[in-house]
């Protein structure tokens, strides 16, 4: 594995991948030359990218502040509140397609069970209710209240119209 050369930032650090990176500048077809060539031209597109990519990082450190400062019940309800949507009809706040057990666990980074044991709590408390792919949130303040209960120290978000 090779180290990342600040120097030679522009060529990627790495002899292999510099050499790959000079003979893509020399082919005016290569995806990366044209690519290098459209955010010269049209800066719109560069600062579209540096925004994405400011918000992938931010994103990011969220998610790695929650992890290490949230407990694990904690991060899966911080979750619920992140996919939580307004139904315009209603106003109740909901997740029209609840995500599998699993893959809220991947996101919140604990286990199967251990969201399975949120959302049993979190219906036992009346806060949510499940009615098969939907879960619908009564109260989303609630829903941060228990983030709190469940040992976070970060700062909750709430969900607000825009």
């Amino acid at each position: 594995m090779c180290k990342l050369n600040l120097n030679s930032i522009n060529h990627l650090g790495c002899a292999n991948e510099r050499n790959q990176y000079e003979m893509a500048s020399k082919d005016s077809d290569h995806p990366s030359t044209q690519f290098e060539a459209l955010i010269r031209d049209q800066p719109e597109i560069a600062i579209g990218l540096l925004r994405g990519l400011v918000r992938i990082i931010r994103t990011t450190d969220e998610r790695l502040i929650e992890l290490t400062t949230m407990g694990a019940m904690a991060r899966v309800c911080q979750e619920q509140l992140r996919l939580a949507q307004r139904d315009e009809r209603t106003g109740a706040w909901m997740i029209a397609s609840l995500p599998t057990q699993k893959d809220l666990a991947g996101w919140a980074g604990t286990t199967r069970e251990t969201v399975a044991r949120t959302l049993s709590q979190l219906a036992r408390d009346g806060i949510v209710r499940r009615a098969g792919r939907t879960l619908r949130i009564h109260n989303p303040a609630q829903l941060e209240a228990a983030i709190t209960r469940l040992g976070s120290t970060a700062a909750s978000t709430t969900r607000t119209e825009p």
